[in-house]
């Protein structure tokens, strides 16, 4: 088998982030008795993926008093990948991809600038 293509998605075009990290949240939370508060908490830390889990994590089981090793805690985010969702117009994202409609420029076309632009582009960020 050869590969015809790698596609990063960093802004969102092929794979809905928000829902597939609430649905790995919600089973994280169910697995380690976790607290009111902490998803909330962790959603606010991590800022939209911003920031490393492996520096929210440790924050998180220092504010909430958690008697969790936060590496074991970290370990599980491995599995988000199993609660991934596509954004709901991704196949038709990938069929344009595939016959070679999209055409032009395709960051444009496909969702915006690449995520380096984009970067230094969000609201809550100060220039």
């Amino acid at each position: 088998m050869s590969i015809d293509a790698i596609l990063f998605d960093l802004d969102g075009t092929l794979h809905d982030r928000a829902v597939t990290l609430r649905a790995w949240l919600a089973g994280h939370v169910r697995q380690f008795g976790l607290p009111d508060g902490y998803v909330a908490r962790f959603l606010e830390l991590e800022d939209h993926g911003y920031r490393p889990k492996a520096e929210v994590i440790p924050q998180l089981v220092q504010e909430f008093a958690l008697p969790h090793d936060p590496r074991t805690l970290l370990d599980t985010y491995a599995g988000h990948v199993q609660h991934a969702v596509p954004m709901a117009h991704a196949h038709d994202v990938l069929r344009e991809l595939r016959a070679g409609r999209a055409g032009g420029d395709r960051h444009e076309r496909l969702g915006g600038p690449p995520a380096d632009l984009r970067a230094d582009l969000r609201p809550d960020r100060a220039h």
